[in-house]
Formats: structure tokens, C-alpha cells, sequence
């Protein structure tokens, strides 16, 4: 029994999921199974206000492109990972160098501050292509909120 504990225990956390189940001794016809599931949560999203999000800051935006575990990839979304403004806000990112605009969803976090601390915006590749090129790398841009999404 302490073996199987153990295993349903290292197979729920691989999985993200620990399920428990206490089974009486005799089940029978009408008798119940007391499942007790436990999840681990993910951490929760930075609590921000209409107020606390800055209308718009200028600074150094980057790119990136990733993909999760289920297949879905940043490549062909105009998305964006910021950390001063809370997820799913649409933002309005304008190159400074030209003034070509592209307005992108927030679903990430970053970039890091403690990397980059001048850095206030990551664009996905298809978000940066459209307001410069992706060999530049890093150019300086004004970000401002362009209203909330829903996830």
C-alpha cells in the first residue's frame, strides 16, 4: 500500500496533478470511493489597477518567439510579454526610429529586469517584423495601453 502511495504520489507530481484515493477495505455494491484530489496552483497574476498600469512609458523593446508544451507558438501572433501592465492588456508599441505602430496582446511576463533592466516590452517576431526588422535586434519604442483583453 506504502508503495502505491508513493508511485500515485512521484505520477501526480510529474503530471502537475497529486490525486489521492482512500479505498475501504471491503468494497462492495453501494459502498463509495472517497477521492480527495489536491492541484498544484500556478503562481497567481500580479493584482494591478486602472491606476497602478502607466499610460505610457518609452524604452528599449526586443523579440522572441516561443512554444508551449501543447504545440501553440508566439510565430504568426501579435503578442507581447510586459511587466508593468497586467495580461491580456492590448498595447499600442510604436518604433520611435520610424513611427510604425503594431498593437499586441499581452500574454507573457518579461523581460526580466534583472537581465535587462531597460528593456520594457518583448514582441513576438510577427509583432516586431511589423514595425522593424528582425535583424535590428532591439530598437527604442513608446509603449501605451490600449485597453484591457480577456484571456
Amino acid at each position: 500500500m506504502l508503495i502505491r502511495c508513493a508511485i500515485a504520489l512521484l505520477i501526480g507530481i510529474l503530471i502537475g496533478k497529486i490525486i489521492i484515493y482512500f479505498l475501504p477495505k471491503n468494497v462492495g455494491a453501494g459502498d463509495s470511493v472517497i477521492e480527495m484530489s489536491v492541484r498544484k496552483l500556478p503562481l497567481p497574476d500580479v493584482v494591478f489597477d486602472e491606476l497602478s498600469a502607466p499610460p505610457s512609458v518609452t524604452g528599449i523593446a526586443s523579440w522572441y518567439d516561443y512554444t508551449l508544451k501543447n504545440g501553440w507558438s508566439s510565430k504568426g501572433h501579435l503578442v507581447c510579454a510586459a511587466r508593468d501592465w497586467p495580461r491580456y492588456t492590448y498595447l499600442k508599441v510604436v518604433n520611435l526610429a520610424n513611427g510604425r505602430s503594431v498593437i499586441c496582446k499581452i500574454t507573457d511576463f518579461g523581460p526580466d529586469k534583472r537581465i535587462h533592466p531597460d528593456r520594457i516590452v518583448d514582441l513576438s517576431s510577427s509583432a516586431y517584423v511589423a514595425i522593424s526588422d528582425l535583424k535590428t535586434g532591439i530598437i527604442e519604442v513608446k509603449v501605451e495601453s490600449y485597453g484591457a483583453g480577456n484571456n
